[in-house]
């Protein structure tokens, strides 16, 4: 925000911070219940066409999204926002850091490979 701001180990009103967004299309393959919502989708299990990369995905789903059935999203394709492939940490797979979901995707008939996101 002001070039003569200097870095501070605080929140800054002074210094933007800029982050990585990527977009990532992934095929759902299920869901996941919430927590505190009974009979409501917590989050969506999704994978790449390759299937080494796996995440679950909650952010970004609204309440009218969450009261699907799961057969809603289950073998469809969904955009995702992230900011970074990561390892995943009980797994043999990548997964992504800060996954945000945005739609289905209805254009399109593959999901992206890790490969790809990389």
């Amino acid at each position: 925000k002001l070039a003569s701001s200097l870095w501070e180990d605080a929140r800054s009103a002074s210094v933007i911070k800029m982050k990585a967004e990527e977009d990532a299309t992934l095929y759902c393959i299920g869901t996941t219940p919430h927590n505190k919502k009974e009979g409501q989708i917590g989050s969506l299990l999704l994978q790449s066409s390759c299937g080494s990369l796996q995440v679950s995905v909650g952010s970004g789903l609204d309440d009218a999204l969450r009261q699907q059935a799961p057969d809603f999203f289950i073998g469809k394709l969904v955009q995702i926002k992230y900011n970074a492939v990561i390892q995943a940490k009980k797994s043999e797979t990548a997964s992504l850091f800060l996954p945000i979901f945005c739609h289905i995707r209805h254009d399109v008939t593959e999901a992206d490979t890790l490969l790809k996101l990389k």
